[in-house]
């Protein structure tokens, strides 16, 4: 589990809360994704550095925009993207492959990635 402190805090988030921001938050690792508000549309996991994607199969499935922008995200954790399916507004920064893009949510109609990783022809 996550630092107690950070769990509890992520307990108390309002339930019914839509948008949420979580920028530089070192405590704050993918196991404390499961007390994410049900009812978020919009999420930004900004540089928080000890999430990769694993705890992403407790987003909820309500979410359409997520901003995974300097996170140490993974193909593996890109796999957990895959049953959300509303996502509609995906950014990403991580050392994904062409492997990790297989797992894009089907309703994406706005992606950006900054990774130097991954060839052009991937776009």
């Amino acid at each position: 589990a996550g630092n107690e402190d950070a769990e509890e805090k992520m307990k108390s988030l309002p339930r019914n809360l839509t948008k949420l921001h979580l920028e530089d938050c070192e405590n704050i690792n993918d196991e404390d994704l499961k007390y994410l508000p049900p009812s978020l549309t919009q999420l930004e996991l900004r540089s928080n550095v000890n999430i990769n994607g694993r705890g992403f199969k407790y987003l909820p499935s309500t979410l359409q925009r997520l901003d995974l922008y300097g996170i140490n995200l993974t193909d593996e954790g890109m796999k957990n993207l895959k049953n959300i399916k509303n996502i509609n507004y995906l950014e990403i920064t991580s050392n994904i492959t062409e492997e990790g893009l297989k797992y894009l949510p089907s309703k994406i109609n706005y992606l950006k990635i900054s990774n130097q990783k991954l060839p052009l022809e991937s776009y």
